[in-house]
């Protein structure tokens, strides 16, 4: 070091002394070579790569250097330790360790676009952390080249978007779910007819599990000593085994299923990675590898069974599978209390008919607003002499068939304090004036 004058700025030189052989002797040479710039380039360097190493170790996201051949070199700050698990010592000289044995491939695929001078700008990946959790993350990356400009390896920004991943599938799920509903509910209001709303609901899960069989069976009581299928919609692959409408004895595996789901709260799981195998006999009967059921309950008659068979492969099946199976559950037991009920009553409306029609008792019915007639059997027209035309719509008034209008009176006040009137007796006038 040293100040030449007139400048007070600190130079550098570089010398190199060595003996000269001359005629005279050995003489002393010397070779000065100001080195400033040098030592000021070296200078800014230091403090550029200080800077470097500052910003990667104090960087929130993961950055790590990586040679040509995968393995850790470099580069592995704190928030790749905190990221992936795996301590700076532990991953130097290395394979990447976050790759597992299934995604090697697609690494080697990266490392080739790297070798071909390509940039990875966001590629999004999964791969492990060291406790074997899986992380998804995109990666940037770009070459690092030598003095000779060959590429050595490449430095890669690692960003965790797990959490982004997570809310992007729960909000795919959330949208499949109402996505799935929707078609339920089209199916469940698109008739009145029991069989049809049954036959329909199935094939849309059908559609929507992409599984093999949906089914529904009742009753789902264990100790009931026949059951049926009322519907059942399959793949052509794996037609139905059994007829519809069919009562069948119980046997002891349909009779221990039914007793396993009255106990549950919701949908069973039979098959693998479940807590329950496929029975042997409902396995081999009906070429079932794994299935789920649940009892649904309408408020018409007993529980029902309603199913889904997986035969082409052993399915395992998903939280999101299980919960929008319930749900369907849930909307196809409150849709077959209405259509039940529609039903009954559509059947005691027929024997209701069918009674009032054939009664040898002269009947009528009448609105209780306006006492305006609603229907008549054959034996009141017989009886009145007239014809339902000119009864349907007008009242007894209308017709005077009260003989004597304080009995309708009479009747009108105990059928309104009463709700019912029994053995009254009256006189009635027919069409052509007689009274009887």
């Amino acid at each position: 070091e040293f100040y030449p004058p007139p400048s007070k700025e600190k130079h550098y030189l570089h010398q190199t002394i060595f003996p000269i052989k001359t005629e005279k002797g050995y003489r002393i040479a010397t070779l000065t070579e100001d080195i400033t710039e040098r030592k000021r380039v070296e200078q800014e360097l230091r403090e550029t790569n200080e800077l470097l190493r500052a910003i990667i170790e104090a960087a929130p996201t993961a950055i790590i250097g990586l040679d040509l051949e995968g393995r850790v070199h470099t580069v592995w700050n704190p928030a790749a330790e905190k990221m992936l698990g795996w301590s700076a010592q532990e991953a130097m000289g290395n394979f990447l360790p976050s790759v597992p044995v299934e995604k090697e491939d697609e690494f080697r695929r990266f490392r080739d676009l790297i070798r071909s001078g390509q940039t990875l700008n966001g590629i999004e990946v999964q791969r492990q952390k060291r406790d074997g959790t899986p992380i998804d993350y995109s990666i940037y990356a770009s070459a690092l080249h030598n003095p000779e400009g060959q590429i050595t390896g490449n430095v890669a920004v690692l960003v965790d978007i797990t959490e982004r991943k997570r809310a992007e599938q729960e909000r795919l799920a959330h949208l499949r779910f109402f996505e799935c509903m929707d078609q339920i509910n089209r199916a469940m209001q698109g008739t009145n007819d029991l069989e049809q709303m049954m036959r329909d609901v199935l094939d849309a899960t059908l559609a929507i599990f992409d599984c093999d069989r949906a089914w529904l069976v009742y009753p789902c009581d264990p100790e009931a000593t026949l059951w049926q299928v009322p519907m059942e919609r399959t793949r052509p692959e794996y037609p139905s085994v059994l007829p519809l409408g069919v009562e069948l004895p119980m046997d002891p595996a349909g009779a221990t299923v039914f007793r396993i789901l009255r106990g549950a709260t919701g949908p069973v799981k039979f098959g693998p990675r479940s807590e329950r195998p496929v029975p042997v006999e409902i396995a081999q009967g009906f070429r079932v590898q794994s299935f789920i059921a649940m009892a649904i309950y309408p408020k018409v008659g007993k529980p029902w069974v309603f199913g889904l068979h997986q035969c082409s492969y052993p399915r395992v099946w998903t939280a999101e599978e299980e919960r929008l199976f319930q749900e369907i559950g849930r909307r196809l037991s409150d849709a077959l209390s209405s259509l039940l009920m529609y039903r009954d009553l559509q059947e005691s409306e027929a024997k209701f008919s069918t009674a009032f029609r054939s009664s040898p008792s002269a009947l009528s019915v009448s609105s209780a607003q306006n006492r305006i007639y609603l229907d008549v059997n054959e034996s009141f027209l017989q009886a009145t002499g007239y014809a339902r035309a000119e009864v349907v719509g007008h009242t007894s008034a209308e017709l005077n068939l009260w003989a004597e209008p304080e009995q309708r009176a009479r009747y009108r006040q105990l059928l309104e304090e009463h709700g019912s009137v029994h053995n009254f007796e009256c006189a009635f006038r027919r069409k052509n004036g007689e009274v009887g």
